[in-house]
């Protein structure tokens, strides 16, 4: 069993702590691991002669994914996320099939089914407005998600594995409604008049 070891900084080359690590092995495992403080974290392989997916995602950082080929790695391995705006440019992943977004309260489920179709359902959430659920969308595609406490973002499906999950969402809000003015346009003065 070998250990690879990984740094990951923005472009400022300033360390990323509390970035999410998985490697994804082609036969459906996976690791996981978070930095510390330093920005690293070392995961231990079963295997170090296959290539795997390495994905990392951070709150306030866009989401990475690349592929390595674990024998042609030699030291650690560099990552460098870029930055997010505030905004937009914020990224997660879900260990397992459902995930939290943070500061939004309610579960995502998203779903690659063996037909090669993707669907979400959201627990105590409502999907591009609401309605029945589960809501279809392709990988990249935006959604906009709202909870019962008024929060809502966008979330945008990167890869859905039946064991892994990378999104972008933007930075959760309170929902703003915005009233209608309405305009008078002289109907009812001239209704009036006659």
């Amino acid at each position: 069993m070998s250990t690879l070891h990984i740094k990951i900084t923005d472009e400022t080359h300033s360390p990323l702590n509390e970035a999410m690590v998985l490697v994804a092995y082609p036969n459906g495992t996976k690791k996981s691991v978070g930095t510390d403080q330093s920005g690293t974290c070392a995961i231990d392989l079963y295997r170090d002669d296959i290539s795997v997916r390495l994905i990392a995602a951070a709150s306030g950082h866009y989401p990475y994914q690349c592929e390595f080929d674990l024998k042609k790695i030699q030291g650690p391995v560099a990552i460098t996320m870029n930055q997010g705006d505030g905004q937009w440019g914020n990224s997660a992943i879900f260990n397992g099939r459902t995930g939290y977004i943070p500061r939004i309260e309610g579960r995502l489920n998203p779903i690659h089914d063996t037909s090669d179709r993707y669907y979400l359902y959201g627990d105590s959430l409502a999907i591009n407005g609401g309605g029945r659920q589960p809501v279809h969308f392709n990988p990249g595609e935006w959604l906009a998600i709202e909870d019962s406490q008024s929060m809502e973002c966008s979330v945008k499906f990167i890869i859905v594995e039946d064991h892994f999950t990378l999104l972008e969402y933007t930075a959760p809000t309170h929902y703003q409604h915005q009233e209608q003015l309405e305009t008078n346009t002289g109907c009812a003065s001239d209704a009036a008049s006659s």
